[in-house]
């Protein structure tokens, strides 16, 4: 669990694939509600080879944890 921890110092120590971290990113994004940087976020992680569906799915996964979380702090 520790490569969750610091995903982007997982990333340079040839921990995570750029796949999964680029997707780590979008993910870590979306959840701050940055629009400004998620668009650019996406772009890098498709150039990464993260298939669209495969994006989709991270995305519906996120934000179903998102709302448990929230469910659970109300």
């Amino acid at each position: 669990m520790e490569v969750l921890a610091d995903w982007r110092e997982a990333r340079h120590a040839g921990r995570l694939s750029d796949r999964l971290a680029t997707t780590l990113g979008v993910l870590e994004r979306a959840t701050a509600a940055d629009g400004a940087t998620l668009e650019a976020a996406v772009a890098e992680a498709l150039d990464a080879g993260v298939e669209p569906g495969a994006l989709a799915s991270a995305g519906y996964i996120n934000l179903g944890f998102n709302v448990i979380n929230r469910v659970a702090d109300a």
